[in-house]
């Protein structure tokens, strides 16, 4: 509740993360992440009374467990012919990445990695910040990319944008056969911004460091569409709130999630990361296409199925299909709120009691 709830929530791996290749899976296209980590609750509570020898526990148990057989496996269509799609990974170090030797070592990788795509290739992906600059600072080598593609096809890649004074974005922008774009919404606290930053700066030493201080994009941006296709964004960690990809998804026949993983080092945190990414599949019956700085890139099916996966922290590219398509779940639909009302309806009639049971033993 804390993870949904808090002003700078984080819900990272939350219990229903853990089902995206259980028999509960079934039921991610319902109620999504909160739903399975709803049944996960009462599966345990209800097996401890099951142990306590009430029996009547093992039918919820069993209905939880064995209604996944009867449900669809499948909500959404395809919408039109697969994408022929290929997803770049830099694998540039973190240390060097905004130095002009990186600059230079990022721009070569990705113009050369695009120079490979094969004439049958639609949509070429680039990572979050592929270029270590700002969009205006990139013109030439994105033109340079541009007359290296397959004809017809389109590139998306994340990169700084910058407005104004003061105003900076963390963006997906195309180029080739693409129109708009989309900004970041939902920023990462203490990496993008500092929360609280009126009463935090100032006051305490290490907030006085220099700050990032980045630019939320506005709601209900549009999604990109690129060689016909529909798709709606997720930038880095945005893909792990369920409700938010649900949003970009009712309007997509796609999702595409650029991110740069590379702050996790060796740790199973990028493995995490894809993880949350599969359960977005499969919550909206879209194919989710996620390319990042040195992994964990991979093409996701509708069910949440990796179709195909490049090995982590090495240079390289995967290509593969990813079909657009329509139609939408229920989750899609609804969002998390009938989750919540129902464990609001479970919750309150166990607190009933024991209020009721405080108040006789007083």
């Amino acid at each position: 509740v804390a993870a949904h709830l808090a002003v700078h929530r984080l819900p990272w791996l939350l219990l229903g993360s853990a089902h995206v290749d259980s028999p509960l899976a079934p039921w991610a296209p319902i109620g999504g992440v909160y739903l399975l980590s709803l049944l996960t609750v009462l599966t345990g509570t209800l097996g401890v009374e099951f142990l306590r020898r009430r029996w009547w526990a093992a039918a919820p148990v069993a209905a939880i467990w064995l209604a996944p057989l009867l449900l669809p496996t499948q909500w959404t269509e395809p919408a039109g012919d697969p994408l022929r799609v290929a997803l770049l990974q830099g694998n540039l170090p973190q240390l060097i990445k905004w130095t002009p030797e990186g600059r230079r070592m990022a721009a070569n990788t990705y113009l050369e990695m695009t120079r490979e795509q094969a004439d049958d290739i639609d949509l070429i992906i680039w990572p979050e910040a592929a270029l270590p600059m700002f969009e205006d600072e990139a013109t030439a080598i994105l033109e340079r990319a541009q007359s290296t593609m397959p004809p017809g096809s389109a590139l998306l890649t994340g990169i700084l944008q910058r407005e104004g004074r003061g105003l900076y974005y963390n963006s997906v922008i195309g180029v080739g056969n693409t129109q708009g774009e989309y900004r970041k919404a939902h920023l990462v606290p203490f990496g993008e911004y500092l929360p609280l930053e009126r009463w935090l700066r100032g006051t305490i030493a290490f907030f006085d460091l220099p700050m990032p201080a980045m630019t939320p994009g506005p709601g209900g941006q549009p999604p990109i569409q690129a060689v016909g296709t529909v798709i709606g964004n997720a930038i880095c960690y945005e893909i792990i709130y369920a409700d938010l990809v649900a949003d970009r998804a009712r309007d997509s026949e796609m999702l595409l999630t650029v991110s740069n993983d590379t702050w996790f080092g060796e740790s199973i945190g990028p493995l995490q990361h894809l993880q949350m990414a599969r359960l977005r599949a499969l919550e909206n019956g879209r194919y989710v296409i996620r390319a990042t700085s040195n992994g964990v890139t991979a093409i996701i099916d509708p069910q949440g199925r990796i179709t195909a996966r490049a090995p982590q922290f090495e240079t390289t590219y995967i290509t593969g299909e990813a079909t657009p398509m329509q139609g939408l779940t229920p989750f899609t639909r609804t969002g998390s709120w009938p989750v919540w009302l129902l464990a609001a309806l479970l919750v309150a009639p166990g607190l009933r009691f024991r209020r009721e049971s405080h108040h006789i033993h007083k």
